[in-house]
């Protein structure tokens, strides 16, 4: 199997406008983990409704500084996710305002074509085309991929 630059690319903007959502639900979801593992080693012989109610009341591990850092430096995947959208607000940033909304259109919305991010835009398919094309090409550069 080839791996294909330009999908990879195409798929990580498609996501990108769930990244924070995601990346605070997983963070939340380790914190919560550690917590109740903390809970479980600690020298207390706590019962499962006791641990419970401990996470209920707010909890948290007190080595635990920064939830985000420290989730971000134990999980490669996540880690990876915040690089996927860092360049991607890096690269959104260089964009022009008119460019900012045909990118917005194909990548980030319900549009499922090119063609009607263009109708939707008022604007021809072609500079459409041409205008996440030389953004893909940027998001893949900063990734490190040559296409």
């Amino acid at each position: 199997m080839v791996f294909n630059a330009k999908k990879y690319i195409e798929s990580i903007l498609h996501d990108y406008p769930y990244c924070d959502q995601y990346i605070n639900d997983r963070v939340k979801n380790m914190v919560q983990e550690a917590a109740e593992e903390s809970l479980r080693n600690s020298n207390k012989d706590l019962t499962e409704k006791q641990i419970k109610e401990a996470l209920y009341d707010g909890y948290k591990d007190p080595t635990i500084k920064d939830p985000k850092i420290w989730a971000l430096k134990r999980d490669n995947n996540l880690a990876g996710l915040q690089d996927n959208q860092d360049v991607i607000n890096a690269c959104l940033a260089e964009l022009n305002e008119h460019d900012l909304k045909i990118i917005a259109a194909v990548f980030f919305s319900d549009y499922r074509t090119a063609t009607e991010a263009a109708e939707h835009l008022h604007v021809s398919g072609a500079k459409v085309s041409r205008v996440a094309n030389k953004f893909i090409k940027a998001v893949a550069k900063r990734k490190g991929f040559e296409l």
